[in-house]
């Protein structure tokens, strides 16, 4: 299990692939308000909008952990109804995430 707390932190910290045009993408969180916002996406910045301008993709934060994490693809949970938006702006988004297994090291 996986949550992100701060959405926009954690993009800015998340090291996306080579992203060709700026991706805008619409996150709810029912748990945190902070995070109900839109971000644009670009090659050198993280851009947090209000909730109000909506993005290219819309998702719950949930559906962007899985996505950022790993867990699942974006196009699969755009099939699923996961994720609106434009086949290809999901496609674009697929693209530019980067494929690194989870880990959690934890010793006692």
């Amino acid at each position: 299990m996986a949550r992100i707390v701060d959405v926009e932190g954690f993009l800015k910290q998340y090291p996306f692939k080579a992203i060709e045009s700026p991706i805008s993408i619409s996150v709810t969180d029912e748990k945190a308000e902070w995070n109900n916002r839109t971000y644009s996406i670009s090659q050198n910045e993280i851009v947090s909008k209000p909730a109000s301008e909506k993005g290219m993709l819309s998702m719950d934060v949930q559906t962007l952990t899985a996505v950022l994490l790993g867990s699942q693809k974006p196009a699969f949970l755009h099939e699923c109804g996961r994720i609106s938006g434009k086949k290809e702006d999901v496609l674009q988004f697929e693209q530019c995430i980067t494929k690194l297994p989870a880990a959690f090291i934890d010793f006692f």
